[in-house]
């Protein structure tokens, strides 16, 4: 789930959450994202930072599509 915070002297408000990353070893590893939304007011910024986290999940292979990538592997 993404986060919402605000940096000083900024009237923006910025997203973070986690991305999964590919690892050739079978461990499970997170990429921190921190994105800049755009949007001065927190309800917004929200929303924004939910599609952000949407989008990156879904280039790096996590989500339904992804899933059923992977059960059709196995199967």
């Amino acid at each position: 789930m993404a986060s919402v915070f605000k940096r000083p002297n900024s009237q923006y408000f910025y997203a973070a959450f986690r991305i999964p990353l590919a690892n050739a070893v079978g461990r499970r590893a997170w990429k921190l994202v921190k994105k800049v939304t755009k949007s001065t007011t927190e309800q917004k910024a929200k929303k924004a930072a939910a599609a952000m986290e949407d989008a990156a999940l879904r280039e790096a292979g996590a989500g339904d599509e992804g899933s059923r990538r992977i059960l059709s592997i196995l199967n």
